[in-house]
């Protein structure tokens, strides 16, 4: 008889086949939890923009739109500066939404 040293072609297969099974059902929801992280991340954000907002509003009686001159850190990576004003009326829009009661929304 001969001795077996290794795998069939076959069995090569199913263990390819069963990888890629598990790597189409794990990736969705890693995107899906990336997606999540992302936009908390985004809301602890705006909600630091708003809170800021207000102390710069209550010092100097108007709102900025250089988000520079506002009272927070931005983590690495991220970047705030000058905006456009298209950039600031949807910034702005945004945090009006935040504002309004769960009900109302």
């Amino acid at each position: 008889m001969r001795n077996k040293k290794g795998f069939t072609l076959i069995e090569l297969l199913v263990v390819v086949l069963i990888i890629g099974i598990l790597a189409a059902i794990a990736l969705p929801q890693y995107e899906k939890a990336v997606l999540k992280s992302r936009a908390s991340q985004a809301l602890v954000m705006l909600q630091s923009i708003i809170k800021a907002q207000d102390e710069y509003h209550l010092i100097n009686g108007y709102y900025t739109n250089n988000l520079d001159e506002l009272s927070i850190s931005v983590p690495e990576g991220r970047r705030l500066g000058k905006m456009s004003d298209d950039e600031h009326k949807k910034i702005m829009v945004l945090l009006a939404l935040m504002r309004l009661p769960e009900d109302a929304a």
